[in-house]
């Protein structure tokens, strides 16, 4: 049979064990297993709980969390700061008798209002600096030379000239065959422009506005119109001629308000707006835009 005994934080516990012919088991004891024991000899001379219950009443703990230091010396609680007094000086610090006699001497110097009263080789009158040209390494223009040429010079008195007359030019012949008027004018209407911008006319009652000619016909259009109608629709057609005499509705306007639309591939020579219907409107613009 053998002893066991565990030692705890505060207990003391104690297990018999037999041998049972291949393992040591614990002996029947308490309902945890532990068997029940006596300390029938102290050798070793363990604390009693008698001894550790005494100490106890009479140990309070310090409460740290609270502590407060009611009075130390060479402190100044209003500013937060040590106090210290300079009783040896072995460097030789200044004194303030000292620094108060050396501040009773200076004076500061008004440097905001210096004035320079006396300066060599200034112009004060003009704000300048004088210099004297004692050598010239670079051939200057001398006065001597200025003044001869400014003798030989007169000036051109332009402010009075007066063209008497301009003999005119007539050619009597011509043996080149020069170009006439007549015949760059005509050519000039037959050349086609890139582009054409018409106001087509302000309308204020129904009907058919003039027929512009283009010339050489366009056939992409873009065109607006300007209308104050509000609560009835305007009727306002685009017309396209190629004779000036028989007209054709290329594209129609048929709302109230401002509107802008496009005709394509459609051309022709001559181009008007034509009002068919006014609808509360009082005055409606066209303008048109072509291209080539």
């Amino acid at each position: 049979m053998a002893l066991l005994i565990g030692v705890g934080q505060n207990v003391v516990t104690a297990r018999t064990q037999i041998y049972d012919g291949s393992n040591w088991v614990n002996q029947s004891g308490d309902s945890s297993g532990n068997a029940n024991v006596a300390v029938n000899a102290d050798n070793v001379g363990l604390a009693k709980d008698a001894t550790l219950s005494s100490i106890d009443g009479k140990i309070t703990k310090c409460d740290t969390d609270n502590v407060k230091v009611v009075s130390e010396v060479a402190y100044d609680s209003t500013n937060d700061r040590k106090k210290i007094s300079i009783e040896n000086d072995s460097v030789g610090l200044a004194k303030d008798a000292t620094l108060s006699s050396i501040e009773g001497k200076i004076t500061k110097c008004d440097t905001d209002n210096v004035k320079v009263v006396s300066e060599v080789a200034y112009d004060s009158t003009n704000d300048r600096k004088k210099v004297s040209i004692e050598n010239d390494a670079v051939g200057l223009a001398t006065e001597n030379t200025l003044s001869s040429m400014n003798s030989k010079i007169t000036k051109c008195d332009t402010d009075n000239v007066t063209i008497v007359s301009i003999p005119s030019v007539t050619i009597g012949t011509d043996n080149v065959g020069l170009a006439k008027e007549n015949t760059l004018s005509s050519i000039n209407d037959k050349i086609p422009t890139p582009t054409f911008e018409q106001d087509l006319g302000t309308f204020t009652a129904t009907g058919a506005g003039t027929g512009y000619d283009t010339v050489v016909g366009y056939e992409k259009w873009t065109w607006q119109v300007i209308s104050d109608s509000s609560g009835t629709a305007h009727d306002v057609r685009l017309q396209g001629s190629i004779d000036n005499s028989n007209w054709f509705d290329l594209d129609q306007s048929n709302t109230t308000g401002n509107e802008m639309r496009h005709v394509v591939n459609k051309s022709v020579r001559y181009i008007r707006a034509n009002v068919v219907s006014m609808g509360d409107a009082t005055s409606i613009s066209v303008k048109v835009f072509a291209i080539r």
